[in-house]
């Protein structure tokens, strides 16, 4: 059975800390992020990318389906 890897998720600590960073907005369009916000990697984990808050940005959903595409 397939098995999430806990590493490539960032911590409750983490996403507090990128939401206070960016005022509790989308780092894409600004708009004020809910509760379930999305938190993005820059670098991509399947690349390489560290699940470390210099690799990431808090999104709302529709700017985070919109990048990975």
């Amino acid at each position: 059975m397939w098995q999430r890897d806990s590493r490539r998720f960032f911590t409750k600590k983490q996403r507090r800390t990128a939401y206070l960073n960016h005022d509790g907005r989308c780092a894409k369009c600004s708009e004020y992020l809910t509760q379930g916000f999305h938190m993005h990697h820059l670098r991509r984990w399947a690349d390489g990318g560290q699940t470390e808050l210099d690799n990431g940005s808090p999104l709302c959903e529709r700017c985070h389906k919109e990048i990975d595409k």
